[in-house]
């Protein structure tokens, strides 16, 4: 409950922004949109190179999840609180617990979006339209711009969309039999992308030129979207196939955040009730990793809510493994993207450096689960065997210490993020032959690539870790507040920023990331990978995205062939992964 006067000073706060904004309404003309649930007004801001575009920032687009609502599926919005909506500030982000400050923020009622539109939108032909979805591992982050700012995309004449979803059990909670099928934080983004398949017209865009794109969680989001629906698809640092994306026991991970606040047990439904009535939403972030079962905890990115396998239902959004899906000949005939960073594993490296001698003596614990080797505990002998083939390949058989973190970045790399891309794409090419595939590997070191910059300022070790870590190519494409970095016009990173901003555009344009026509200015031809008949040899063909970008193929080709080795004989091949 908020005291008299601090609730007497939050209301003259928000009288004194209404008068403010009704004010400069009248002494300014601000950009309006009428849409069926009332008028949204945005603001008028600059671009980088001067030009003009509008914001709409904080848009409802579901009923808050609050109440009766919290965990159902989104319910679309009737109306808005006000007739004339102000939308020149960005409303909550869902709660979470943000990594930066490592401070509780956000709220339930968070099913925002924002529209970033050039001005040239609302005159002439409807323009591509980009929609963003954030990552963090499905429990942290928002959409919101002190991360993700897009004006360096705008101003190629696109639109951007960026939107907030459920996070953590609030997001992914799963109790079938109570109603509450799972998967809430996915069909918030699905409903965002109805609403655009409605209004964005009324922005300037084009509703039948819509590509989704999201980097690690919101990567992993977007190839579970793309196996129904969409025009085109970037999958950054994570896809369908991740075996860090689906949830393996969804009910009861549910039941057991129930019990760690004190349910003593019951019926699903007594238990989603019992859920419905905790006040408090730290509760819910305090027992994230207590929740994990001893191998989950012992292999790395505890993830305990994410996306789960539904049952069937005309609700359901997730009925079948994304694996299964893509095995599926000729599912996807869109446009695709897809690739990682030179060194994703640099952020898991922290944690890992934490408890080194607990990897060197339990290096068992680095076997892919999608790995057909009993590895339930550090004494199984057949994974003990893998283990030391592991060490023998990545640390040359030694001991491993944090002398090595080089190396331990690569396995890490391999483990949790480089698998999962190179099984992606063998099977869309084997499988998908009508989905033209666009593979990168980026690869670049300077001044934004803020993530290892951040991790370097947490543990100077990291300096020794060549490559660009997890996220890093993201402050390439977008502005970000968490770090004021100046773009000089003629730095090495300004025109890496730039070449990139205009690949993911074009990509978004015309499905193809270097067009020939005479927009493009980019130096580099970028091919897509050939598909593959039965039989072939894959051959990866992708680009190397650095100072000097180029067509390269097979990234990291002697890793993947020791991995498929072990998969041949394990799976019975690659593709067999057990997902």
């Amino acid at each position: 409950m908020i005291p008299p006067l601090k609730r007497m000073t939050c209301n003259i706060l928000v009288n004194m922004k209404t008068l403010l904004f009704r004010r400069t309404m009248t002494s300014k003309r601000l950009p309006q949109v009428t849409l069926t649930e009332g008028t949204v007004v945005g603001a008028e801001e600059k671009l980088p190179n001067g030009k003009l575009y509008y914001t709409y920032k904080g848009i409802p687009y579901a009923e808050p999840p609050i109440g009766k609502l919290r965990f159902e599926d989104p319910i679309p919005l009737a109306k808005f609180s006000e007739s004339v909506l102000d939308c020149t500030v960005e409303r909550d982000v869902p709660h979470h617990k943000d990594t930066i400050s490592s401070t509780f923020v956000g709220s339930e009622d968070c099913l925002h979006l924002n529209v970033y539109s050039p001005t040239t939108a609302y005159h002439g032909t409807p323009v591509a339209v980009m929609v963003w979805i954030h990552g963090g591992a499905f429990v942290s982050g928002s959409g919101n711009s002190y991360y993700f700012s897009p004006e360096y995309l705008v101003q190629e004449n696109v639109i951007v969309v960026t939107l907030n979803y459920r996070l953590g059990v609030l997001g992914f909670l799963s109790l079938p039999d109570a109603g509450i099928s799972g998967n809430a934080g996915l069909k918030d983004q699905l409903m965002v992308f109805k609403w655009i398949n409605k209004n964005i017209s009324k922005f300037g865009g084009d509703a039948n030129n819509v590509t989704i794109f999201g980097e690690s969680a919101g990567a992993g989001a977007v190839g579970l979207h793309i196996l129904k629906y969409f025009h085109k698809a970037i999958c950054q640092s994570g896809s369908p196939l991740h075996e860090w994306l689906i949830q393996p026991d969804p009910i009861g991970k549910s039941k057991k955040v129930a019990e760690r606040l004190g349910f003593k047990g019951g019926s699903q439904q007594e238990t989603l009730e019992f859920l419905r009535n905790v006040s408090d939403l730290t509760d819910f972030q305090t027992h994230f990793f207590s929740i994990l079962n001893d191998d989950e905890k012992r292999r790395g990115l505890p993830m305990s809510f994410k996306p789960c396998i539904e049952r069937e239902s005309p609700q359901a959004l997730v009925t079948k493994s994304p694996i299964e899906l893509m095995n599926q000949k000729n599912l996807l005939n869109i446009p695709v993207m897809i690739g990682y960073t030179s060194s994703e594993g640099i952020v898991t490296l922290i944690e890992t450096c934490k408890k080194i001698d607990l990897y060197d003596k339990d290096l068992a614990r680095m076997i892919p689960r999608s790995l057909n080797v009993p590895n339930e505990s550090p004494s199984e002998t057949e994974a003990q065997k893998v283990a030391e083939l592991i060490r023998t390949f990545y640390f040359n058989g030694q001991p491993i210490t944090d002398k090595l973190l080089n190396e331990m970045c690569r396995l890490q790399s391999d483990y949790h993020f480089v698998i999962g891309a190179h099984l992606y794409a063998e099977m869309h090419s084997r499988r998908q032959p009508n989905s033209p595939l666009y593979f990168y590997r980026f690869a670049y070191v300077g001044k934004l690539n803020l993530l290892k910059r951040l991790l370097i300022l947490r543990l100077k070790v990291l300096e020794t870790v060549r490559g660009a870590c997890h996220c890093d190519e993201v402050f390439y494409l977008f502005n970000s507040k968490i770090m004021e970095i100046e773009r000089l016009e003629k730095s090495v990173s300004t025109k890496v920023a730039k070449e990139m901003c205009e690949l993911w555009t074009n990509f978004a344009k015309y499905g193809n990331p270097t067009p020939v026509n005479e927009q493009s200015t980019s130096s580099v031809k970028w091919d897509p990978v050939k598909p593959t008949k039965d039989g072939e040899k894959f051959v990866l063909d992708y680009l190397e995205i650095d100072a000097k970008s180029e067509m390269r193929t097979y990234p990291e080709k002697d890793r993947i062939e020791f991995w498929k080795n072990l998969y041949q004989k394990w799976n019975g091949g690659f593709l067999n992964a057990k997902l």
